[in-house]
């Protein structure tokens, strides 16, 4: 491997960040007790069992495991591995009150926003 390999290596994983902010919140149950979905538009590439952040209006940050993803496509909805660059369901392990409308999600614990997301 070369050098310039190493740098193209590094900048194919800087491009697999995401950012979606909360467009709607509801809760569910599962086996496990209680989650939460959230939904809105993702930019970038999401997957089921990334570690992700939750900029939170107030300011603070918290972390969240992707449980699940359902996409909407023209024969319905679709539960999926991964998603990119569309509207999605997200399953949170998190409380319903964890987590609220306008809230930022992101794979990289930086600081974004509306208008420069990542």
């Amino acid at each position: 491997m070369g050098i310039f390999d190493f740098l193209n290596k590094n900048k194919k994983k800087e491009n697999q960040t995401f950012y979606c902010v909360v467009d709607d919140t509801f809760s569910v149950n599962i086996k496990n007790g209680n989650a939460t979905v959230v939904v809105g538009n993702v930019r970038g590439k999401i997957s089921v069992g990334d570690m992700i952040y939750i900029s939170h209006p107030n300011g603070s940050v918290s972390s969240a495991t992707v449980q699940g993803l359902e996409i909407h496509t023209p024969s319905g909805p679709q539960r999926v591995q991964s998603a990119k660059d569309c509207p999605t369901g997200i399953l949170l392990n998190v409380k319903p009150t964890d987590i609220e409308k306008t809230a930022k999600l992101s794979n990289t614990c930086k600081t974004f926003s509306v208008d420069n997301p990542l």
